[in-house]
């Protein structure tokens, strides 16, 4: 099945997830207030960074994952 290198490297990259999910969540629902619109309405969607980040996880692309972090992770909501 998976090495244990392969297990690490997902688990880690699950948390990065994890943290950007949180982060691009705050960022958008603080937004959301700022506009002074009910929390209620409000409908969230994945970046296309996160989006694409998540299909790498799924193909088990480590290569693709940690070059699109690289690549376009200064400009995430955690900036890294």
């Amino acid at each position: 099945m998976f090495n244990d290198a392969s297990m690490e490297w997902q688990v880690a990259a699950q948390a990065y997830l994890q943290r950007l999910g949180a982060a691009e969540y705050g960022s958008a629902i603080a937004a959301h207030r700022k506009a002074r619109r009910s929390v209620r309405t409000y409908r969230h969607n994945p970046s296309e960074y996160m989006r694409d980040l998540v299909a790498a996880l799924g193909r088990n692309d480590e290569e693709q994952f940690k070059a699109i972090k690289m690549l376009q992770g200064y400009a995430s909501e955690i900036g890294v």
